[in-house]
């Protein structure tokens, strides 16, 4: 029958009973408990010259820290056979099923902590104090453990850069994502168009000319490398990027005339003011000039609240529910009655013809984006489109056409349908779904880039981070079993 300690044994490392000839439990000083075992004589043969029959010349004794990911940890004092052949003299260790060579560490808790890592809210420090080791010991297993190399280019091709350390001068990393399999390609350490061409013209030249759409926002870099290095790929700037240029322009056209509703507020008050001061105590409020003056301001005072706090009703859709005219309203301190977010973005609609001209064209932009396709039909829409931006009476949104000409062939290109999903619902009907290729998904991976960062505080070695963001953001990427190297780290490349 097993005791408590050799059970514990055979649980943790799958080993048999037959396999541990003694174990003893004890303490030390700092109460910190011990397992002192030895494992049964299997007289291992000589890997030189395959004597059968070795001696045993010597025990051992290795210390090898085990933690089991509650912060708790114990030392496993482990007396290591060393043999002799008699035929050859050579000695040798008998195999050990806790640690890797010149291991200090249990291989469990080695590959507890590299799984660990695989979740993007975790940081080297927090799987340290997990597992009761420090975070350089963490950043060392994970640099010994885990390279991942790049991908294949595919057919889809997303690329997009997030602010997340400065290395090489450059604040950005460029990510490269695989649309279809949603995972990452590869991540370079700028987004400068000669680093970019020069990483390109390394790849095979087969292997670019299998890609055959490549995604991006706008930034002119990334352009004129597609039409370099990509000479089968169309370029596409997705909608979410022409709808944000959009949006920061829409801004501004609310904060001009938010600038202008406070200025007439102010101007208001002064003129309050001064009628207020020709009568005696409040004798002023019967006066008919301060009445509408009054009214004025109190219109004026309306309209710069509801700029200030509810801007964000314009660039929401109108179709949505929050503005059903049937839901129920919320009580607003500031009017001081039930309102509904429909009365609420009547008001802003009808503080200044700039801005219900602003969301009328955004109405327009959505309906190119959802009615567009990639033919004839979609070309008109998207010339009158533009038209219709270029007529406008107001500067940011004539600027928006400008960008619209820049941009033209990849806003067009992004109509272009790639494959298709099937929405199944629960009663087992389906229905067709386009897609679209676009940046949503490698806009998610940012966050999870970003979040990293955050949680760790900046990294500084670009080869950890590259291998940390390729590792977690890739659901097939795993570790070695075997250390690359020693137990060093990646020696930290200071940044020029």
């Amino acid at each position: 029958m097993l005791n408590a300690e050799k059970e514990f044994m055979v649980d943790f490392f799958g080993l048999e009973p037959g396999e541990i000839e003694d174990i003893s439990y004890t303490r030390q000083s700092d109460k910190r408990p011990v397992l002192r075992v030895i494992l049964t004589n299997d007289h291992d043969p000589c890997p030189d010259c395959g004597c059968p029959h070795p001696r045993v010349k010597e025990y051992i004794p290795k210390k090898i820290k085990y933690a089991d990911g509650t912060g708790r940890d114990c030392i496993l004092l482990y007396h290591a056979r060393r043999f002799k052949c008699p035929a050859c003299h050579r000695t040798y260790y008998e195999p050990s099923p806790f640690v890797q060579k010149k291991g200090k560490i249990a291989d469990k808790v080695v590959f507890d902590i590299l799984k660990d890592l695989k979740d993007y809210n975790q940081t080297f420090a927090s799987v340290g104090r997990k597992y009761c080791v420090s975070a350089t010991t963490v950043s060392n297993i994970f640099d010994a453990h885990v390279e991942i190399p790049r991908k294949k280019l595919p057919s889809l091709l997303c690329i997009d850069e997030v602010y997340a350390m400065k290395t090489q001068g450059s604040k950005y990393v460029c990510l490269l994502l695989d649309f279809e399999k949603q995972t990452p390609v590869d991540l370079l350490p700028n987004r400068w168009l000669p680093s970019l061409l020069e990483y390109m013209s390394l790849i095979p030249e087969e292997e670019r000319l299998g890609v055959k759409a490549v995604c991006f926002d706008m930034y002119p870099a990334y352009r004129k490398m597609v039409k370099a290095c990509f000479p089968n790929a169309i370029g596409v700037v997705d909608r979410f990027h022409v709808m944000q240029e959009f949006t920061r322009r829409l801004t501004k056209v609310r904060i001009r005339v938010m600038n202008r509703t406070r200025a007439r507020r102010e101007r208001l008050k002064e003129e309050m003011k001064a009628v207020e001061s020709d009568f005696p105590r409040e004798r002023y409020r019967d006066d008919p000039c301060w009445q509408r003056i009054s009214a004025d301001w109190q219109k004026t005072s309306d309209q710069y609240y509801v700029l200030k706090h509810f801007h964000w009703l314009l660039s929401k859709d109108e179709d949505l529910d929050i503005f059903d005219p049937g839901r129920e309203g919320q009580y607003n301190r500031h009017f001081q009655k039930y309102m509904t977010l429909l009365q609420l973005r009547e008001i802003l609609l009808g503080i200044d013809p700039e801005l219900e001209e602003a969301v009328r064209l955004k109405r327009v932009l959505t309906h190119m984006y959802e009615s567009g396709t990639y033919d004839k039909a979609g070309e008109q829409l998207f010339n009158e489109t533009y038209v219709a931006f270029r007529n406008s009476s107001i500067k940011e949104m004539n600027g928006f056409s400008r960008t619209m000409k820049e941009w033209r062939d990849e806003i067009f290109n992004s109509f272009n349908t790639v494959t298709v999903e099937y929405m199944v619902n629960r009663r087992s009907e389906y229905t067709i779904k386009s897609v679209r290729l676009h940046n949503g998904i490698i806009e998610n991976r940012n966050k999870m880039i970003k979040c990293m960062k955050h949680n760790s505080y900046g990294f500084t070695n670009w080869v950890r981070f590259r291998n940390r963001v390729m590792y977690v953001l890739d659901p097939k990427a795993t570790y070695s079993l075997e250390p690359r190297f020693g137990s060093k780290a990646v020696k930290k490349k200071k940044n020029k």
